[in-house]
C-alpha cells in the first residue's frame, strides 16, 4: 500500500502539521502539534513491526523543542524492509486534474539532510547515489535543485 508521510505546510498558520495517507483511507491523518516555521526539523519514517509504519518528528512547537511518534496500521510493510519501497519528495499539492503551474505558489529551500536507510537504528548507512532516482511531475523549469549527494538536496518549486 502507498503511503505519503511528512509535513504539510500551512500558508493560514505558518506552520508544519506532521501528516499521514495511506492509500485506501478516505482522509489523510494530520497531528499536532503544529511546528514553527523557519527551523530544521527532524524526521524519522520507520516500520517498527510489520503492518505499522511510524513517523517521529523532533523539533519546536509553541516554543518548546518537542519529539512526537505517530503510529499507523498499514497492511504490507514490513520490518525486515522487504518490499517496501521509500521515496523522498518536495511537492505542491494541486486538484487533480487541474494543475495550475501558474498560480503563484512557491515553497523555498526546502533542505533535504543526513537522510540514511537501514531496516534499524543500528545497520542504516547514509542514503547513497545509487538507491536515488531522479523524477519530476511537474516542468523542469519551475523546480530547482541544489543536489550534493543521494543523501543531501535542497529543493524550490516556484508556480508563478
Amino acid at each position: 500500500m502507498a503511503v505519503d508521510v511528512g509535513l504539510q505546510h500551512s500558508t493560514k498558520y505558518n506552520d508544519w502539521a506532521p501528516f499521514m495517507l495511506i492509500e485506501g483511507v478516505k482522509n489523510p491523518y494530520t497531528f499536532k502539534p503544529r511546528f514553527e516555521p523557519d527551523q530544521e526539523v527532524q524526521m524519522k519514517f520507520y516500520v517498527p513491526s510489520d503492518g505499522n509504519i511510524a513517523l517521529t518528528v523532533t523539533g519546536y512547537a509553541d516554543g518548546e523543542k518537542i519529539s512526537r511518534s505517530y503510529v499507523e496500521p498499514v497492511p504490507g510493510w514490513t520490518a525486515t524492509g522487504n518490499g517496501n519501497l521509500i521515496k523522498r519528495t518536495t511537492s505542491i499539492g494541486q486538484i487533480q486534474d487541474r494543475q495550475d503551474y501558474n498560480d503563484g505558489s512557491y515553497i523555498r529551500r526546502v533542505r533535504w539532510a543526513t537522510s540514511y536507510i537501514g531496516t534499524n537504528s543500528e545497520d542504516n548507512i547514509p542514503w547513497r547515489n545509487s538507491q536515488t532516482y531522479d523524477y519530476c511531475s511537474m516542468p523542469r523549469s519551475k523546480v530547482e535543485v541544489d543536489y550534493v549527494h543521494g543523501g543531501e538536496e535542497t529543493d524550490s518549486i516556484f508556480l508563478d
